[in-house]
């Protein structure tokens, strides 16, 4: 049975969102030399910041995977969770927001910012039990 768990969406991802928002509405009433090619890019990262923090989900598949969906413009990534060594979480400073540090295959890491930390730990951990009471 597969669990998806939604990403959530932290204060520096807003924050970041309406920076780009307002340097490019900036960009756009000055409107000198590149000033609009550039307020231009910012709301073309400003699009996919908003699509990343919207759309990425976490997805924990029967066939024992960990799907990580980081929006629809961005990759997928796919994790085997019997290869995750480890998973810990991390508090937020000033500039980076509450996420999980997951480390897996020889030194891979990547992290994940779920709703519910807690409970994604666990679902790792029980799909992991899950797993290895399947090989014994």
């Amino acid at each position: 049975m597969n669990r998806t768990f939604h990403h959530n969406v932290s204060l520096q991802g807003i924050v970041t969102i309406v920076l780009l928002a307002v340097v490019a509405l900036w960009c756009f009433l000055v409107r000198s030399g590149i000033t609009p090619a550039l307020g231009f890019v910012c709301l073309l990262l400003g699009a996919a910041g908003v699509d990343r923090l919207v759309n990425t989900t976490y997805t924990f598949t029967a066939d024992g995977d960990l799907v990580i969906m980081r929006g629809r413009l961005g990759k997928s990534m796919t994790i085997c969770v019997n290869e995750i060594i480890a998973a810990r979480a991390v508090r937020g400073t000033l500039f980076t927001a509450r996420h999980i540090v997951i480390e897996y295959g020889c030194g891979k890491i990547t992290y994940a910012q779920p709703q519910q930390t807690s409970e994604f730990i666990e679902e790792i951990r029980r799909r992991q039990r899950q797993y290895e009471d399947k090989d014994n």
